[in-house]
C-alpha cells in the first residue's frame, strides 16, 4: 500500500506550498529522505570539526548527537528529518576561555574543560528559563524584553528601541485603519 502511494506521489510533482510545511511527510518519501541526508552530512561535519578543535571526545560527542537525534524523533513523532549534532555557537566562548588560561600562565587547556562545559549549561539553563518564561509573549513583547535586558547589560550604548516600539505601533494602527477602511 505504500509503494502504491509512493508511485502517486511522484508521478503528480506535488509543489511545495508557500505557507510553509509543519510536516515533512507532506512532502513524500523520496524529498523528506534527501532533506534527511543533506542536513546528516552538514551536521555530521559539526560534530567532528567541534570536538576536533576543542580537544573533546569525537566517539562522545557522535553517541549523545545520536541519542539526541533519536529522543528528538520521539519527541516530535518523527515529523522533522533532522540530525542533532554539536554546535560552533559555543566556540568563541571555549577559546576565550583558553586564551584567559593562557594569559594565567596555565598550559594546560584540558584542565580548563569543565569551566567551558560549565559555562554551556548555563548557557543552556538560561536558554531554558527565557524560553519558557516568554512562551506565551507575541513578537512585540520578547522585542522589549530583550531591549530592556539589553539596556541592563550593556548600559552605554544607545539602542533606541523606544523608537523602534514606536514605529511598529504607528505601522500597526496605520495596519488597522486600512483593514478598517477596506471593509
Amino acid at each position: 500500500m505504500f509503494d502504491i502511494m509512493e508511485e502517486k506521489m511522484i508521478r503528480k510533482r506535488q509543489p511545495i506550498p508557500e505557507e510553509g510545511i509543519y510536516d515533512a511527510r507532506q512532502l513524500g518519501m523520496p524529498r523528506m529522505l534527501l532533506l534527511g541526508l543533506q542536513h546528516m552530512f552538514a551536521m555530521f561535519g559539526a560534530t567532528i570539526l567541534v570536538p576536533a578543535l576543542t580537544g573533546l571526545s569525537v566517539s562522545a560527542t557522535l553517541l549523545f548527537a545520536g541519542l539526541g537525534t533519536l529522543l528528538f524523533h520521539l519527541v516530535s513523532k518523527r515529523k522533522v528529518p533532522a540530525f542533532l549534532g554539536s554546535s560552533f555557537a559555543f566556540l568563541g566562548g571555549y577559546f576565550a576561555v583558553e586564551g584567559w588560561a593562557k594569559a594565567a600562565g596555565i598550559t594546560d587547556s584540558a584542565s580548563l574543560l569543565p569551566y567551558a562545559c560549565f559555562g554551556v549549561a548555563c548557557a543552556g539553563a538560561l536558554n531554558i528559563t527565557i524560553g519558557s518564561v516568554t512562551i506565551g509573549f507575541t513578537g512585540l513583547a520578547v522585542g522589549a524584553l530583550v531591549g530592556i535586558l539589553l539596556n541592563a547589560v550593556l548600559p552605554d550604548k544607545e539602542w533606541q528601541f523606544r523608537e523602534k516600539i514606536k514605529n511598529v505601533h504607528k505601522m500597526n494602527i496605520k495596519e488597522n485603519k486600512d483593514e478598517r477602511n477596506s471593509n
